[in-house]
């Protein structure tokens, strides 16, 4: 094994910032080795940042624990993007992460699942797009959501169901794309939400269920948001002034009525 192939930090102070200084040339850029890496372990009490593309093309990288790093605010853009082999992400301890960098865990195809928490705010643009292998994602005590940023979760074909609550403010364009897995989508608590982008949650061909009887402060549905859905979705407990929500679309408006008519 390489001295590369495995980095655990448990026990060390790197001064809040990965890579740790073995990883790094003089200019601070993450040196060759990084293709080696295989296992990661952070400990580091401190650790605030994963900074910008610290691990993006880590071909070899298959698990990261970062359980133990209870003040990690923020995860950089494209942080480990690419990172095709790796499978598992371990953020259960990280109870003051905020924010998900844009294309952070993008084309991370053997990722499977990831559990995130509390103080989360943010997941920006692409953050998991193309993670195709990605069956759940548990945001159920992400209470302080507050954005779904543009094709977030598009591509991601295994992904079945998502749960998602009440700070929740605006679903970004082809946030869910192409998620051909999904039977289900419960917004009935997102009392908050104001907006669903543009073809939202288009393609999503086997979803059945999309639950906006909570969305009381909706304000705009853009356009094919639901396109090309289940023919029996239904939209449960939805009033039919919802309509009004629409950027304004014949072939929205029309799918829309069936949906209501089929739910009511």
């Amino acid at each position: 094994m390489s001295e590369f192939s495995r980095v655990e930090t448990r026990g060390f102070d790197y001064g809040g910032v990965l890579p740790p200084p073995l990883l790094i040339d003089e200019k601070g850029s993450l040196m060759k080795p990084k293709d080696k890496l295989v296992h990661i372990l952070y400990n580091g009490i401190r650790l605030k940042y994963i900074d910008p593309n610290t691990f993006e093309s880590c071909k070899t990288l298959i698990t990261i624990d970062l359980s133990g790093c209870e003040n990690l605010e923020s995860i950089g853009e494209n942080a480990f993007e690419n990172c095709t082999s790796l499978t598992s992400m371990d953020l259960s301890g990280c109870t003051n992460l905020k924010s998900i960098g844009r294309s952070a865990f993008a084309n991370c195809s053997a990722l499977k699942n990831i559990d995130l928490l509390w103080y989360l705010e943010s997941i920006g643009e692409n953050a998991f797009e193309n993670c195709k292998s990605l069956t759940r994602i548990d945001l159920s005590g992400c209470t302080n959501l507050k954005s779904i940023g543009r094709s977030a979760f598009a591509n991601c074909s295994a992904l079945k169901n998502i749960d998602l609550l009440w700070y929740l403010e605006s679903i970004g364009e082809n946030a869910f794309e192409n998620c051909t897995s999904l039977t289900r989508i419960d917004l009935s608590r997102c009392t908050n939400l104001k907006s669903i982008g543009r073809s939202a949650f288009a393609n999503c061909s086997k979803l059945k269920n999309i639950d906006l009887s909570g969305c009381v402060a909706l304000k705009t549905i853009g356009l094919d948001a639901f396109n090309n859905c289940h023919s029996s979705s239904i939209l449960k407990g939805v009033d039919m002034k919802i309509l009004d929500a629409f950027e304004k679309g014949p072939k929205d408006t029309k799918e829309f009525s069936k949906m209501w008519r089929l739910a009511n």
